[in-house]
């Protein structure tokens, strides 16, 4: 960006934001995400703390803010989705180098990751407990920012917008969903009380107990459709990725996928 011999060899090194984050931010995250299965373990077939624990305290929530708001900026399809949208909405071409930039640029500045962090901290947080049997699936691009929302057939994507569902899986058997101001009745119209019943209506920092099938299912196409190359499960049932793939083509992008076993 600024010629070699003009830039120290630490910023010269292509690596150098993944080896910043892997030392600034995975470790402690790791640490941060240990206890916090480790609550969710002792949750998950207990049925009073399911319905009157609070699944994170007020200090994790913020704690756990910082690591999303990362994922998110690091997330491999943001240099894409940046270009489409100075194109598109903008109307001018950039160049996935200059977009790079502006990604790598977002990740080191404290006041941009603070802003979403406050946005986020504002909704919801429910953590689903998965009791049906079916595993939820994980991705190269976990953290998924679902709109449920339109004006003239424009979503409303911003973090703010009221109609934001934002997920991001945490085990096999438990997932954490962000809600918008307006985002479960906008599902409860859109999928049915049936799957989106009234006694699932999220309240802040709670546990929910998923019975229903067709809403792990949701959560896993989610997770097929915005993967990038990868998506994890920790069964070797790959039948459901395949039906999702046969009925949507658009989504055959994915080089391979990998089963992970009960150890990861």
């Amino acid at each position: 960006m600024f010629g070699k011999d003009a830039t120290p060899k630490s910023v010269r090194d292509e690596h150098f934001v993944e080896k910043f984050l892997g030392e600034v931010v995975e470790k402690p995250y790791r640490e941060f995400l240990d206890r916090l299965i480790s609550s969710i373990d002792r949750a998950k077939n207990n049925s009073w703390c399911l319905k009157n624990c609070m699944c994170l305290s007020e200090e994790d929530k913020k704690g756990f803010s910082y690591y999303l708001v990362i994922q998110y900026l690091r997330g491999k399809y943001l240099p894409n989705t940046f270009e489409e949208f100075c194109e598109k909405v903008v109307g001018t071409k950039i160049s996935n180098t200059t977009s790079k930039v502006a990604q790598t640029t977002s990740l080191m500045n404290s006041k941009i990751i603070n802003m979403m962090r406050g946005i986020i901290l504002k909704h919801k947080w429910v953590i689903y407990i998965n009791n049906t049997g079916f595993n939820f699936y994980t991705s190269d691009c976990p953290f998924i920012n679902q709109v449920h929302k339109f004006k003239d057939g424009i979503p409303y994507t911003q973090f703010d917008a009221p109609g934001i569902e934002i997920v991001f899986p945490i085990t096999k058997y438990a997932i954490l969903v962000i809600y918008g101001e307006k985002a479960y009745e906008i599902m409860q119209l859109r999928y049915g009380k049936n799957i989106y019943s009234d006694e699932m209506k999220p309240e802040d920092r709670r546990f929910r107990e998923i019975k229903n099938i067709r809403q792990v299912e949701y959560y896993n196409i989610l997770q097929i459709a915005y993967s990038i190359n990868e998506i994890y499960l920790s069964d070797n049932n790959k039948e459901f990725i395949e039906q999702v793939l046969g009925k949507h083509p658009e989504y055959l992008t994915k080089e391979y996928i990998t089963v992970l076993d009960n150890k990861d």
